[in-house]
């Protein structure tokens, strides 16, 4: 996906334009076209600071009739101008009235309008009361992504008007579509991009290429794909509309009705079949993995040369080597004795290879080993007289003993990697990392329903179970995959729930007691040769800080009963953030079960002291 495709696809997510204007004079560079005006329109003259829109209108009575109305002349010019200069946009031009001023249920619909489009264009003085930040602190609390634009002539007082709301935009030069460097004033916000421009400067187009870098720097390539599944999905609206039209809700209620399941607990099964059913019209562009590993690799190649390479290095090692915990003496050889210059002679490797990137990883991995162990058996030479007359055999099982050390060298590579391009940018790792597992291993709860009392609240107990006629009445809100968290003793403990959903719709079925795992928190990852077959690892998201990782060792031994119609009151403290999602859920649930079906021995002490079992099964 190379950069026009990028443009491609912003522009399609960004063909919706609501462009908000007092006036619509035709402002960009024009070399032709028809208007109702027999003469040209020309690019207006920039009006100084110290003018007041009031001022500039009087110059201008052209839209204004004697009676005062708007006259439409103007922005037929414009719409026109804007379809047949920008064909590839839909700018739907939104007039503000200063009667607006004085009307705030006026300046609350056109803010609604708004917030339909996912490109806004916005004047900078709308009126001698009402400017373009106004309007901009009204989007706020938008979940959807969306450019907002402001164009002025008054770039300066504009600035700073959204400096004095603590914006901190940041100065950026882009080159437009003739190759001339243009201005812009930009941040990014968790509520939307917001850009500032010179009225003479503003191209739409311009707008969009200028976008485009933007977003590459500060989202990355990967959410380009999302943004094409977004705009794959808006295309294919009408065929999810005929495949789930009627009879299809007529027969879903009878179905529901047959089965017995409460209206609550269908959400689901629903949303899990409109997701299929997307899913086959949605494939992620294999080319952005391209495009990903290519910036990556050229952010690792601008490093090498840099001044600070030796202090970005050294500070990987150090984390690398701390949380993977190596002892000293590994530690040391990697950070002392192997040089810098080799280190960066196999990254140019890793950077200037040709091939697929996983063998050339694994190639640079058995090459920093070999350097590893040689530089471990010369250590080892040198440290006593005697050790140089040891016959090779001695030697080849050193080596072997020493790569075994470092056997998970080709893992750590691409960490090691990632790391450093993180060092570079100054971009804290941990916080991204637990936004991933987030994304990756769990459905976060709203916050009403983290809390135990709220979960059960009129539905498990046991006169609201004996009460009803119907077991299908009652309405579930636990779910297989929950993970709740538990004090007990001054110590974090934490609950996987693993009875399957459809009997939790069927209490009776398991005699109203649902089955939990117990976990442990663990400070440090555990070590993999001290796990036991009744143990599973979870890295997930701190119920209490979402930007740091919490270690969990599930006991798939250890489970933990509840009964609903006698619930302890400990559990009225625990909490339920989030779920497992359910691909994660059932490869625990797997682990689980090859547990409790291993056959096993009879005589237990038979397996591991075999002394015993001579003593015993001898003849006298």
């Amino acid at each position: 996906m190379n950069a026009t495709s990028l443009k491609l696809v912003l522009n399609n997510y960004l063909s919706h334009i609501i462009y908000l204007d007092d006036q619509f004079k035709i402002f960009w560079e024009r070399t032709g076209g028809t208007t109702i005006s027999e003469t040209p329109q020309k690019k207006p003259a920039r009006i100084r600071a110290s003018n007041n829109k009031t001022e500039a209108n009087k110059t201008d009575t052209s839209q204004v009739k004697k009676d005062g109305k708007f006259d439409g002349k103007e922005l037929y010019n414009f719409c026109l101008a804007a379809q047949t200069d920008f064909s590839n946009l839909t700018i739907t031009p939104l007039i503000y009235d200063k009667k607006y001023d004085q009307d705030e249920d006026k300046r609350l619909e056109l803010n609604e309008k708004l917030k339909t489009a996912k490109l806004i264009v916005i004047d900078g003085n709308l009126s001698e009361n009402y400017h373009a930040i106004d309007v901009v602190e009204k989007l706020k609390n938008s979940e959807e992504l969306k450019l907002v634009v402001v164009y002025t002539a008054q770039k300066i007082e504009t600035i700073g008007k959204f400096n004095e709301k603590n914006y901190e935009l940041r100065e950026q030069v882009f080159k437009n579509a003739q190759g001339q460097e243009v201005t812009y004033n930009y941040t990014i916000t968790d509520d939307f991009s917001l850009m500032i421009c010179e009225k003479r400067e503003f191209n739409f187009n311009d707008i969009v290429n200028a976008y485009t870098e933007l977003f590459l720097k500060f989202y990355g390539y990967f959410p380009i794909g999302f943004i094409d599944m977004i705009n794959t999905i808006e295309q294919k609206n009408s065929k999810y509309l005929f495949k789930f039209s009627k009879p299809f809700d007529s027969l879903m209620f009878l179905q529901t009705q047959a089965e017995g399941l409460p209206l609550e607990d269908v959400g689901d099964s629903l949303k899990n079949m409109l997701i299929n059913n997307i899913r086959q019209d949605i494939e992620l562009n294999t080319n952005i993995l391209k495009n990903i590993y290519e910036e990556e690799l050229n952010e690792i190649s601008k490093s090498l040369d840099k001044d600070n390479f030796e202090i970005i290095l050294k500070n990987t090692l150090d984390d690398i080597l701390r949380k993977s915990g190596c002892n000293n003496k590994i530690s040391n050889v990697f950070k002392k004795d192997i040089e810098i210059d080799t280190y960066k002679e196999l990254m140019k490797k890793v950077v200037e290879s040709k091939e697929d990137m996983s063998k050339t990883i694994g190639n640079v991995s058995k090459e920093l080993t070999k350097i590893y162990v040689d530089k471990r058996i010369e250590a080892l030479k040198n440290s006593e007289p005697q050790y140089k007359d040891l016959p090779d055999s001695f030697f080849k099982d050193a080596k072997s003993v020493r790569e075994s050390e470092i056997s998970s060298l080709r893992n750590i590579i691409p960490i090691f990697l990632t790391m450093f391009v993180n060092k570079r940018k100054n971009l804290g790792e941990d916080s991204k990392i637990a936004n991933l597992l987030t994304t990756l291993k769990i459905n976060r709860y709203e916050e009403k329903s983290h809390k135990f009392s709220d979960i059960f609240n009129g539905c498990f107990d046991e006169s609201y179970l004996l009460k009803k006629e119907h077991e299908s009445e009652v309405i579930n809100k636990l779910f297989s995959g929950d993970v709740f968290f538990k004090e007990v003793d001054d110590k974090k403990e934490v609950l996987l729930c693993m009875t399957p959903s459809c009997h939790m719709l069927r209490p009776k079925k398991v005699d109203h007691v649902i089955q939990f795992v117990r976990g442990v928190c663990c400070d440090k990852y555990p070590v993999e040769k001290f796990l036991r077959d009744s143990d599973h690892v979870s890295l997930l998201p701190d119920p209490e800080n979402s930007n740091k990782i919490i270690i969990v060792k599930w006991h798939l031994h250890d489970t933990v009963s509840l009964d609903l119609k006698q619930i302890d009151d400990s559990w009225f403290k625990a909490i339920r953030p989030y779920k497992i999602i359910d691909d994660y859920y059932k490869q625990i649930v797997s682990e689980f079960n090859s547990f409790y079906s291993k056959i096993g021995v009879e005589r237990l002490f038979l397996k591991t002291d075999r002394t015993v079992a001579k003593i015993i099964l001898s003849e006298d």
